[in-house]
């Protein structure tokens, strides 16, 4: 018998440490050389999309796991092996093991616990992916329904309440995992516990409120992206509208945040819905009063490079002594933000006045076709 381990040990063993440890290499390079668009396709399928760089180190980190396990496999069937073909070791080996009992045995209960959390905390993960998956198909199977001319104004007001849904999931299933930490059965951890989601909350309240009033907003005002507002020193055209805060695109060019509690505080006043339907009016005031001059601007609008596209229309609105005050309608090519357009409107106005050597004052408003 004693013949068979010694076989074992000096001729199984060694075999079995070469084709481990040549393998991984061999698997490892196959792993650079291979294009893994199988592994690629089959990940994509499920949501994940790593880059090929990326999936290679983690095929690699993989692959070089397993080659450990079976290294300290290779060293536990070896030490079993010497302690038969020695029997005086048996006796060393049973103190040994009687003095590392304890510690083993709360080594193993905590690997046990580390392990059943890692494994709750995966199964969670995977069903809070499934239900975020449902939420989504749910909310393009509304939104593919159709709805009225609105429909934009409601598909982000839909966006906003299931985002509220995914969060409070989400939420919900964080502190149900937390909660099941064995430590945290503890009284004394409810009350760190609560005590850090008191200092979160009050270190958080603002974000809390634009949250809360990120709820009520959608059922307040029936605005979205595209639509034309106003609230407080804040001006221009909806770009996002998120659950905290309001993007929107300004008169220069530029973006700016309005946080969702300013909408519920100051109010909105909604200048225009749907951008694509703008008019805009430039009112002029012109230091003559010939009407021929009128048709003379008009003319010169019309056949104007910079507002090739445009509609354009002037009303003479009043007539003074020494001047006369005329209106311009532009109307927007779709889908021109209208400040664009407003900028090229007044543009071409004023060289259209000075080539007629007069001059002007502009004034701009925004109207909507009804």
């Amino acid at each position: 018998m004693e013949v068979l381990y010694i076989l074992f040990t000096l001729v199984f063993l060694p075999i079995f440490y070469i084709v481990v440890f040549f393998g991984s290499k061999r698997l490892r390079e196959n792993i650079d050389k291979n294009k893994l668009r199988g592994i690629s396709n089959l990940l994509g399928r499920l949501g994940y999309k790593p880059t090929r760089d990326d999936l290679r180190k983690r095929l690699k980190g993989f692959v070089r796991i397993i080659s450990y396990i079976f290294y300290i496999v290779i060293i536990y069937l070896g030490i079993i092996s010497v302690s038969q073909i020695f029997p005086s070791t048996r006796q060393y080996g049973r103190r040994f093991l009687e003095l590392l009992s304890e510690p083993l045995d709360v080594a193993l209960e905590v690997i046990y616990q580390v392990v059943v959390l890692v494994l709750k905390f995966i199964v969670l993960g995977v069903l809070a992916y499934i239900i975020m998956w449902i939420l989504d198909r749910v909310l393009t199977l509304i939104i593919a329904r159709g709805y009225s001319r609105r429909a934009r104004v409601r598909r982000a007001t839909l966006r906003t309440i299931f985002k509220v849904v995914k969060i409070t999931i989400v939420v919900i299933i964080a502190i149900y995992f937390v909660l099941s930490i064995p430590i945290t059965r503890s009284p004394y951890f409810y009350w760190a516990f609560l005590s850090i989601v008191g200092l979160l909350i009050i270190v958080m309240l603002p974000k809390v409120i634009d949250v809360i009033a990120g709820v009520i907003v959608p059922f307040i005002y029936d605005i979205g992206p595209g639509d034309l507002i106003e609230v407080g020193d804040h001006f221009g055209l909806i770009i996002d509208r998120g659950l905290v805060s309001v993007l929107i695109e300004t008169r220069g060019g530029g973006r700016d945040q309005i946080p969702t509690r300013s909408l519920v505080w100051r109010g909105v006043r909604v200048v225009c819905q749907d951008y694509e339907k703008l008019n805009l009016w430039l009112t002029i005031d012109i230091d003559s009063t010939e009407a021929k001059i009128v048709r003379e601007i008009e003319e010169a609008l019309r056949s104007d490079r910079e507002l090739k596209g445009y509609e354009v229309n002037l009303f003479i609105k009043s007539i003074f002594e020494m001047n006369m005050v005329v209106v311009a309608m532009l109307v927007l090519p779709s889908p021109t933000p209208f400040w664009r357009a407003e900028v090229k409107g007044i543009d071409a106005v004023n060289r259209v006045i000075q080539k007629h050597h007069r001059t002007c004052v502009i004034k701009s408003e925004v109207g909507q076709f009804t």
